[in-house]
């Protein structure tokens, strides 16, 4: 009995948040995080946005997440999608090189539409297992989630 492990790849994608990648602000004083895609190789970037808009002092550049200047139920409902975004992205690297196959932008986009669920459905999930806010915080999330439809 032999068993057949598969040779993996080299690592095909550089991931990298990104906040204020355009050094514009929006009237609340707020900036996009964007996750930078870089494809080792092929000389090709791109950026996908996560959703997240936050101030600039409420970013960690180091570290790559949303920092303690954030308040405390909103700071980590963005580490975790982060988190996920990060842990999906991945997650298809893994299994491309897995299968010894080189992963392009267009495999990438469509295993992340077959795969992650929508920032508003993320939010719906964590609001529905935690239900530790005050009524004002469910009353935004009913706002967001007609937004989202």
């Amino acid at each position: 009995c032999t068993l057949t492990v598969p040779v993996l790849m080299e690592k095909q994608l550089n991931l990298k948040f990104v906040h204020n990648r355009k050094n514009n602000l929006s009237k609340a004083g707020k900036a996009l995080v964007q996750l930078r895609i870089h494809y080792l190789g092929q000389k090709k970037t791109e950026y996908k946005s996560t959703g997240i808009y936050i101030k600039p002092n409420q970013w960690d550049n180091i570290k790559q997440e949303v920092n303690s200047k954030c308040p405390g139920q909103e700071r980590y409902l963005h580490n975790q999608l982060l988190e996920k975004i990060k842990a999906d992205f991945n997650s298809l690297e893994l299994q491309a090189n897995y299968k010894n196959e080189k992963i392009t932008p267009d495999k990438l986009k469509a295993g992340v539409k077959s795969s992650g669920p929508t920032v508003a459905s993320f939010y719906q999930e964590w609001i529905e297992t935690n239900k530790t806010f005050k009524p004002n915080t469910l009353k935004n999330q009913e706002l967001f989630d007609i937004l989202a439809v």
